[in-house]
């Protein structure tokens, strides 16, 4: 419970009140360890699993978490006690959606992994739906301070909300509210990917849950207490691929009859009953039929209000000429699109702390197989020129970290100036917002027409941080914008200007 409360409360936070230590806690996630290749952390789930069976689906992963609190709900609603039966292994879907997710995400098609990895299912849920209510409350409560003169709260917009991103949300949400409800730990132990890996590992781990036939009364407590459907009490069977070591037979077992054993030994019986001697007590194990398989995948910040007020925004001009963009801008360290598309599973750790909210998950930008990652939104806002946040909070090694100097010659796209939009040309009027909001200046006012003077861009000093976009005053098309890098560049270094002494004049007074 404390991993779920800790890692929600990180994904929803937008004032900076998290410590970094809880975001330390995402890279104890099974498949962002993996898509960092071999790491200590990948190392220590295999070991645990190894020893102890899959405990990691109990303590660290936060969907495994989220779906024991829906079973408790479901359990206080209930007049009776809920009550679990014993239900046969669906090996075939299991290993099927296993092989498929591992052969796809060999190959370098990451869209089941997104869709099906649990830690990144749970990072959307809380991103795309949590947080915006959590806004909203924060918001409402600013509302209400405001009319006694008292500002404890301040208003927050929710720039990162996406359609589509929330509604798929909201389905997996309600479909694993349904499963877990309904049937406990079925997501876990029919459809998960990680699951049914962890699930081959845990048959070969040295201590295993085991039912003492001695003690053993039948009365099919701990059957109905097993959430995961893997005690089969009238056989004394346990299927080992599926139990997650949450001890609830344990707890409801009133004659110390089932508990973790030592046993070496991945041979179990399915119908006849084996006996193994342990400590002089007899205990019977079982294993279902499973052909092994491979699972091989490649998944802070003050809060800054987004940073341009209203008042500068006043010029407006009706653009009327229309381009598309050809490339999205992916986000700063992720090194090219096909790199970014490896790594990235779309948990939105990085969308929901950018200070500034220009990330925001993409839909067909990237292409189906990049669905829901973040991209920048330049309508929405522009990046920070020395932000770099996005890049330490990534657990899967999809952003790569980057140092404020390396940053601020990181060219993620080049600047695209449309004449024909422009509200100089279209209307005479002055302008330069574009000019005076490019740190780099790659956006540069020249003589135009009479006093007024039009942008002039330079791509080789561009970083592609949108700041020139998010300020265009042209609508409904932008004058000028910011087309992606597939593979990020690094920019020149702009020349600064001379600097030129001045001589104050003496006060006359």
């Amino acid at each position: 419970m404390i991993m779920l409360v800790a890692i929600t409360f990180y994904l929803l936070d937008f004032s900076g009140l998290a410590p970094q230590w809880i975001g330390d806690l995402l890279n104890l996630q099974s498949v962002p360890s993996i898509l960092k290749n071999i790491n200590i952390t990948l190392i220590v789930l295999i070991v645990l699993t190894l020893l102890i069976g899959r405990i990691y689906c109990s303590i660290l992963c936060p969907l495994g978490i989220f779906q024991d609190v829906i079973s408790r709900i479901a359990k206080w609603r209930k007049k009776k006690k809920k009550r679990y039966a014993y239900t046969s292994p669906k090996n075939i879907l299991r290993f099927g959606i296993l092989a498929a997710t591992g052969v796809t995400a060999i190959f370098g098609l990451n869209l089941l992994l997104i869709l099906l990895d649990p830690y990144s299912i749970y990072g959307r849920i809380a991103v795309n739906i949590f947080r915006p209510v959590y806004i909203g409350g924060n918001n409402l409560i600013a509302n209400i301070e405001s009319n006694f003169d008292s500002y404890n709260f301040y208003h927050v917009g929710i720039d990162t909300f996406s359609v589509f991103a929330f509604s798929l949300s909201i389905l997996m949400l309600l479909l694993i509210i349904y499963m877990a409800y309904k049937h406990g730990r079925l997501y876990c132990d029919t459809i998960c990917p990680v699951g049914a890996f962890l699930g081959l590992l845990s048959k070969v781990s040295l201590f295993k849950m085991m039912i003492n036939t001695k003690k053993c009364i039948k009365c099919r407590k701990c059957e109905i207490s097993c959430k995961s459907s893997c005690i089969k009490s009238k056989t004394y069977e346990v299927d080992f691929s599926r139990c997650v070591d949450c001890f609830n037979c344990t707890t409801n077992c009133g004659y110390n009859a089932i508990g973790l054993r030592f046993s070496p030994s991945p041979r179990m019986s399915q119908k006849k009953e084996t006996k193994v001697e342990i400590a002089n007590d007899s205990y019977a194990i079982n294993s279902p039929d499973m052909a092994k398989r491979r699972f091989i995948g490649t998944t802070v910040g003050t809060f800054v209000g987004i940073g341009l007020p209203a008042q500068e925004k006043v010029i407006s001009g009706i653009s009327t000429v229309s381009y598309k963009k050809r490339n999205p801008v992916s986000p700063p360290g992720s090194i090219s699109f096909e790199h970014f598309k490896s790594k990235c599973t779309a948990c939105h750790a990085c969308v929901s702390r950018c200070p500034s909210q220009v990330l925001k998950p993409s839909f067909l930008q990237y292409g189906l197989d990049g669905l829901m990652m973040p991209r920048m939104d330049y309508f929405a806002s522009f990046c920070n020129f020395e932000c770099t946040i996005c890049t330490e909070v990534c657990p899967t090694g999809a952003l790569q970290p980057l140092t404020v100097e390396q940053k601020k010659v990181l060219q993620i796209g080049k600047v695209v100036f449309v004449k024909e939009n422009c509200v100089v040309y279209t209307q005479d009027m002055d302008c330069g917002a574009c000019s005076e909001h490019c740190p780099t200046k790659a956006v540069d006012m020249v003589p135009y027409k009479g006093t007024l003077t039009i942008p002039k861009i330079n791509t080789d000093i561009c970083i592609g941080c949108g700041g020139c976009e998010f300020i265009c005053p042209a609508r409904p098309m932008r004058a000028i914008y910011i087309e992606g890098n597939p593979i990020h560049l690094t920019a020149e270094k702009p020349e600064e200007a001379e600097k030129k002494e001045v001589e104050l004049e003496e006060f006359p007074f």
